[in-house]
């Protein structure tokens, strides 16, 4: 017999009732029938092969299908406490005589039997702990007694731990949404599409389950759909209310093999129960690609959401079989090493993992959001396309840190600002986990800092430091996220400066703060290479104001360090990443995103201060086809982290460097160019060096005459404060200084 590929048109990877729907379909086939029967997602919805069309799907679920016993007895709408709708659905099936039925009936009267032989009590008449403690002895005694099929759906369900009863995110609380119950409204849908006794079927009937049949496979027809029965969560859309209809409101709308088949798809979510070997071997429940709800990565989450869960629901090209499939489902924990995967970041990162190792396509993200009281939505929170990524392992040292903040978000006591920090961060590391590009990553760097800081404040309020600051990052990070910008080489020589000094005891001592420890509220320690709070930190060092001030402020406190620990007055702008001039003079005309220098400076100042990150001199272009400002050439010289080099314009006796004079900086700040024209000039010629004429010539200058505006003052005088290479100083004299007469 031919066997060919079947479109399911109607089972799309969402809304989620429709990816479960797909699943159930292929469980059903695949176990009720003996057709090797393959699926695969392709074309945006689930494709079967191995069956030899349409027809003999649509024969199968109409004439051959048996239903799974899915109850609940321990819900107070399951049908086994009275209720007119509830129960009446639920003696319906019981007096059914179809031999399709024959697993739901035998599962009804067992239930029914040890309800009565042990006096249970309605649900509703008992008080929480006593309705708790009820339901843990039903569904004890129910996975001891009952069939393997009724198992499937109890570890779809819910599963114990050594101390407690944990339930499925996908069912609810227990099999209920509210008062939606859904094994009551299960067999209320069995009931509409499948005859319930043996004999002649009515032809109407018939009729009317092969549309809705149709209608929720292939997507084909449009049958009226039943009136009053919600799909809840799975299909947020089909619950009616307000505004719902041309009136003020409209009944729930569902198709009855929508919900039948979703329940079956349901059972193969199966939990497990794993042991926690960090946590004294404690016993932990782990269900199919879910985890804890958050923001990363995802616009229709609030920061402020009722956050419960979300799921990731694997999707691939490939077509598999059943038994493939289902053991995809068992094995589907959201792992980071051994760790279980705990937010939408682990997620993504294991996703990943997992989904190259066993050639999955995507994951369809959800979330299971408890909105409108006590009501829960399946939202679509986007997809995650599977490839390769090199260089997730950065993730892997930031790891511990992150998972003890992410820990302190969920205390009760956890501020504002860190739970927004918390939301940034993970969005940040799941927008890095699904692409590497090197803006990702600064966007990963600068949501660190921010969340350091966060941290810092939580606690400090609290008055309890739990978590040490975030270990630096190593240089792996700072080559990978080096995008070619001028930004980032501007970020580069400004947050990589030396934090040593030649003083009297010791030459090549740490003296100075390093860019962090301006930055963030915490102190390194040489001695020791590690990090430790600031107690009484300030948000001085940087304010809100523009990048060239910022800059400025900051060197100005450094410049004051140094003099006063070396009692030298020299620039301390050793540059263990040098700028290129090319890009000084980008900086100085404001061709450059201020923005992003700013946040890669906060990024970069995580660094480790234990390596030196390679030059970056070579930028493509001549730096000599750049227009360079004379005013800054004039005023470098003296803002150098060395003495000047041996040149045509300099004695080799002079060759001690020109003192810094924050005086200059200050007149720049000020807008007067002139003023720092007249201390730059002053500093060279006693220096023995003749700066030249306006316009380049090779005669002496009285004085050059400048024109530029305040801001333009202003950026020029940060762009002094950027460390250069001794090459660049070079053709920096060259360009303002006249060379020597020699004898």
């Amino acid at each position: 017999m031919l066997m060919r590929e079947t479109p399911l048109n109607g089972c799309p990877s969402e809304p989620i009732i429709h990816y479960l729907k797909a699943l159930g379909a292929h469980r059903l086939l695949a176990k009720q029938t003996e057709l090797p029967v393959k699926g695969a997602w392709k074309d945006g919805c689930y494709h079967l092969s191995g069956l030899p069309d349409e027809s003999s799907i649509i024969s199968f679920f109409l004439d051959q299908y048996t239903p799974t016993p899915i109850l609940a007895p321990w819900n107070g709408g399951s049908g086994f406490w009275g209720g007119p709708t509830a129960s009446g659905t639920l003696e319906t099936v019981k007096q059914s005589s179809h031999p399709r039925f024959s697993l739901l009936r035998d599962a009804i009267e067992t239930i029914q039997q040890f309800i009565d032989h042990n006096r249970l009590k309605k649900p509703g008449n008992l008080k929480q702990k006593d309705r708790e403690a009820q339901k843990q002895r039903m569904i004890r005694w129910l996975r001891s007694w009952m069939s393997d099929d009724f198992a499937l759906w109890l570890d779809a369900l819910c599963l114990f731990t050594d101390d407690r009863l944990s339930m499925a995110p996908l069912l609810g609380s227990g099999g209920n949404d509210g008062n939606l119950e859904f094994s009551n409204v299960y067999m209320r849908c069995l009931a509409q599409i499948l005859p319930l006794n043996e004999g002649p079927i009515d032809e109407a009937f018939r009729n009317s389950s092969k549309a809705w049949l149709e209608k929720s496979l292939f997507d084909r027809g449009a049958p009226r759909l039943v009136e009053d029965t919600s799909s809840g969560q799975y299909h947020p859309g089909s619950v009616g209310g307000l505004n719902g209809t041309q009136g003020f409101s409209a009944g729930a709308l569902t198709n009855p093999w929508d919900f039948v088949l979703m329940m079956e798809g349901m059972l193969l979510f199966a939990g497990v129960v794993t042991r926690r070997l960090q946590a004294q071997g404690r016993q932990r429940i782990s269900f199919p690609f879910t985890v804890y709800l958050s923001q990363g990565g995802a616009t229709t989450v609030a920061v402020s959401e009722n956050q419960q869960s979300e799921i990731w629901l694997p999707l691939w090209e490939r077509p598999a079989y059943f038994p493939e499939v289902a053991r995809l489902m068992a094995e589907g924990r959201m792992q980071i090493g051994r760790r279980q995967a705990e937010t939408a970041s682990d997620s993504a990162r294991a996703a990943v993992a997992y989904g190259v190792q066993r050639g999955l396509s995507s994951f369809e993200r959800v979330g299971l959001i408890v909105r409108n009281g006590k009501s829960r939505f399946a939202v679509p929170l986007g997809r995650l396309q599977i490839k390769e990524q090199p260089k997730i392992h950065l993730l892997n040292q930031i790891d511990p840190w992150v998972q003890h903040f992410f820990r302190e978000i969920r205390n009760s006591d956890a501020s504002n600002r860190l739970r927004r920090a918390g939301a940034s961060l993970e969005a940040a590391i799941f927008a890095y986990a699904q692409d590497e590009h090197a803006e990702r990553l600064h966007d990963l760097m600068y949501a660190l800092s921010n969340a350091e800081t966060a941290l810092y404040y939580s606690m400090k309020s609290n008055r309890k430091f739990r978590i040490h600051p975030l270990p630096y990052l190593s240089k792996e990070w700072f080559m990978n996220a080096n995008d070619g910008s001028p930004e980032y080489r501007l970020a580069a020589g400004m947050t990589c400066l030396a934090v040593w000094g030649d003083t009297i005891e010791k030459p090549r001592k740490v003296i100075l703060p390093t860019m962090r420890e301006y930055l963030s509220p915490v102190r390194y320690i040489a001695e020791q290479r590690r990090l430790t709070w600031v107690s009484d930190w300030r948000e001085d060092a940087w304010s809100q104001g523009p990048l060239p001030q910022n800059i400025i402020h900051l060197f100005l406190r450094r410049y004051q360090t140094y003099c006063r620990v070396t009692s030298q007055r020299k620039a301390p702008i050793l540059g263990l990443s040098l700028v290129p001039l090319a890009d000084i003079t980008r900086f100085i005309e404001g061709d450059v995103d201020d923005e992003k220098i700013e946040r890669l400076i906060f990024a970069f100042s995580l660094l480790s201060p234990q390596y030196q990150p390679k030059s970056h001199e070579q930028t493509g272009l001549s730096d000599l086809e750049w227009p360079m400002s004379r005013l800054y050439g004039l005023c470098k010289l003296q803002y150098h982290h060395r003495p000047l080099p041996q040149t045509e314009h300099l004695e080799a006796t002079d060759s001690t460097g020109l003192p810094t004079d924050t005086t200059l900086l200050k007149r720049l700040v000020n807008g007067d160019p002139d003023g720092a024209v007249d201390i730059a000039l002053r500093r060279l010629r006693t220096a023995g060096l003749i700066p030249l004429a306006t316009g380049g010539s090779h005669t002496p200058s009285r004085k050059p005459a400048f024109s530029v505006s305040r801001e333009k003052c202003t950026r020029l005088g940060a762009a002094l404060l950027f460390p250069i290479s001794d090459t660049d100083i070079r053709r920096v004299m060259h360009r303002v200084l006249r060379p020597l007469t020699r004898g």
